[in-house]
């Protein structure tokens, strides 16, 4: 065939080239999202303000929302929102309130999902740290247990949230099996106080221990928890800090109660035997209206792990069970009026201190200011392995003051260097077990049913210019309230130094004789008059002798 003709080869070209040249250019700007006027045929445009064919099918199928806040309807209680997740479309976003407890409310609430508003001022409200933890932002937690998010994520914000003047209960929950964790990590400030009236309440099984820990935090030098109502089974953890642990402080009204407190003051023993660093000081009570402290368990604390400091005229502090170990000096009354005595757990346990068991009254520096107590009893306690001397009586305004010591067994203290020492030989003996340095027997009224054995050195040193007795009344005779002197390998049963006598210390039980036939007052020291009085070794009805510990 010959060629074509001039003109079809010239309409040719153009057609092919239409055919295989069209190009479906997007990103073109725009001014308003979901219209086309101001893109290409088949796009529109999206929210991010350029023309695309996405834009176009979200248009088409009706998906595509401007980014917005929460709208609510109350009737089906959902709200919606717009979500710019998608820089083109945006996402539609629903959330059915009323499936998770929670409420929506329209402007001027938030339009989204918040927790239900209490029908009256609560008396209980729930502290989790898987709660919320800011309550001025939604869902605007109010404490509620259920939904986990309407709980406070602050103890703090918790307990704010209930009333001073009306009693309430802070309820702490938490993740099962898990540590209950308040603290630095929550944004806790400190001191955490908590009022007259409120109770905080330790969570319960199955979720793991509740502790309020204060972590290397510049704002816990202070006083981490200042209790003025009732704190009950949380375990405090100083990590670092250097304050009190815990305050026992008065408020509006009632009396300040720690039960089932732990504190972990996080001090350490260095090479001399000496605690440093850690919490300064475990629990403290001062003010006037006493305090309550029942099945404490303190430990690793720089100073006292209890330290009474109430003011003279103050009500009573009752201290009923629990232990005080590890520490600088496990309990040590400077004030106020205090009993120490078991609860129906068992008796009160002070070992393993690093100096004094317990210590009554300025302590054994000549130098510290006397103070008064007004009262003080320790019955039925446990003193045993402290380094230093068990139970110290010094440096009390006696005119004032009264101590008792009942039925306490204070065995194996006093067996390194810190022990306090008195010249009742030659050279000077420690006083492991009881230090009494007084001026006035009428200080110390009672002194009977104890056991004091196996201490290093002497067991019952009395320091003081006064005549004693020690023991029960003739018409008590030989009972419980017999004092039983036991496992003496180095030092004297009892001794009185300072110019003062013993002249009566009838009905007590004694360590010897032993095998080697040392007579039982073989054990009596400088300034006790020989017979102190008539013996109970052997009586059944008499305090009995513990058995030794192996040398």
């Amino acid at each position: 065939m010959g060629a074509f003709p001039r003109p079809w080869r010239a309409l040719a070209v153009p057609a092919l080239c239409l055919a295989a040249c069209t190009v479906n250019v997007e990103g073109a700007p725009c001014t308003v999202p979901g219209t086309t006027v101001d893109c290409p045929d088949k796009q529109a445009c999206g929210n991010d303000l350029r023309c695309s064919t996405r834009a176009l099918d979200c248009k088409t199928t009706g998906t595509m929302c401007a980014p917005s806040g929460w709208q609510c309807n109350t009737s089906t209680e959902v709200t919606e929102r717009c979500d710019g997740g998608d820089p083109v479309c945006g996402v539609k976003v629903t959330d059915d309130c009323g499936a998770r407890h929670m409420v929506c409310k329209v402007p001027p609430g938030s339009g989204a999902c918040e927790c239900p508003d209490p029908s009256s001022v609560p008396t209980t409200v729930t502290a989790d740290p898987g709660g919320s933890p800011d309550p001025s932002k939604p869902p605007y937690p109010r404490g509620q247990a259920s939904p986990r998010e309407c709980s406070f994520g602050r103890l703090a914000d918790a307990i704010a949230a209930l009333s001073p003047t009306v009693p309430g209960t802070v309820e702490i929950a938490g993740a099962a099996g898990a540590p209950v964790v308040f603290g630095s990590a929550t944004g806790e400030s400190w001191p955490l106080t908590i009022p007259a009236n409120v109770t905080v309440r330790a969570a319960l099984a199955p979720a793991g221990p509740t502790i309020v820990r204060a972590g290397p935090d510049p704002g816990a030098a202070g006083t981490l928890l200042r209790v003025s109502g009732t704190l009950d089974g949380v375990r405090v953890e100083g990590r670092g800090a250097t304050g009190t642990g815990v305050e026992l402080v008065c408020g509006a009204a009632g009396v300040p109660a720690l039960l089932d407190v732990a504190v972990d003051g996080g001090a350490t023993l260095d090479a001399s035997g000496v605690v440093t660093a850690g919490l300064r000081a475990g629990i403290s009570v001062t003010g006037t209206c006493g305090g309550l402290v029942q099945r404490a368990l303190v430990t690793a604390i720089s100073g006292p792990g209890l330290a009474v400091e109430a003011s003279a005229g103050a009500g009573a502090v009752q201290v009923l069970g629990g232990t005080f170990a590890d520490s600088e000096v496990g309990i040590w009354l400077r004030g106020g009026t205090t009993s120490v005595g078991p609860d129906a757990s068992g008796a009160t346990t002070v070992y393993r201190n690093a100096w004094m068991g317990i210590a009554i009254g300025g302590g054994p520096d000549p130098a510290a200011p006397a103070v008064t107590i007004p009262g003080a009893t320790i019955d039925r306690a446990t003193v045993n392995a402290n380094k230093g001397t068990g139970v110290v009586v010094a440096r009390l305004v006696e005119a004032g003051s009264f101590v008792n010591l009942l039925d306490c067994s204070v065995s194996e203290n006093g067996k390194l260097p810190r022990v306090l020492t008195r010249p009742t030989g030659t050279p000077a003996h420690p006083v492991g077990g009881v230090l009494l340095a007084l001026a006035s027997s009428g200080t110390f009224p009672d002194f009977t049913g104890n056991t004091l054995w196996a201490n290093g050195g002497d067991q019952l040193v009395i320091d003081s210019g006064a005549s004693w007795s020690i023991g029960p009344t003739p018409s008590d005779g030989c009972s419980a309230l017999s004092n039983a002197f036991a496992c003496v390998t180095n030092g004297y049963a009892l001794a009185l130094v300072g110019g003062g006598s013993v002249t009566s210390a009838p009905y007590n039980v004694w360590p010897g004789p032993d095998a080697s036939g040392t007579p039982w007052n073989g054990f009596l020291g400088p300034g006790v008059t020989q017979p102190p009085g008539p013996s109970c070794n052997g009586n059944i009805s008499a305090t009995p002798k513990p058995p030794c510990p192996p040398p």
